[in-house]
């Protein structure tokens, strides 16, 4: 939703630590492969990345470009998006909580992403329920 806000730099470490997320607990489901592909519409660009072998997260960490508050708020959003969409995101919590510490956002402002994205999946299913009527 919001990837067209970050610079190049941004953009590719997030697909990278996307490939990390959608790999963590060892199963890519169809609701992340869905995500995925819309990053792709968003970003126009096909993702150079092999999303079910994952990527070496510590190694992408090591890597992070510098970003302003906001670009950290956008990638953890988005990426929490990520971890929610096909409802198992055990695995991913770790990553998230990491990402937290590191981005210095808040357990508050990690909740209200949440809550934005469960209400937003929400309605998002009554908008392709009109569709299905």
């Amino acid at each position: 939703m919001f990837l067209n806000k970050l610079n190049k730099e941004q953009q590719d470490f997030f697909i990278e630590l996307a490939a990390c997320m959608s790999s963590a607990d060892g199963v890519f489901s169809d609701e992340e492969k869905e995500i995925i592909r819309e990053y792709e519409n968003e970003l126009h660009r096909p993702l150079d990345v092999n999303f079910s072998d994952g990527l070496n997260l510590k190694k992408v960490l090591d890597s992070t470009p510098e970003m302003s508050a906001e670009a950290k708020k956008i990638i953890y959003f988005e990426l929490m998006g990520l971890s929610l969409c096909d409802g198992s995101h055990r695995s991913e919590e770790a990553i998230l909580d990491d990402l937290a510490e590191r981005f210095a956002i808040s357990k508050e402002q990690s909740k209200c992403m949440g809550d934005v994205i469960i209400e937003l999946f929400k309605v998002y299913k009554k908008i392709t329920d009109v569709f299905t009527m």
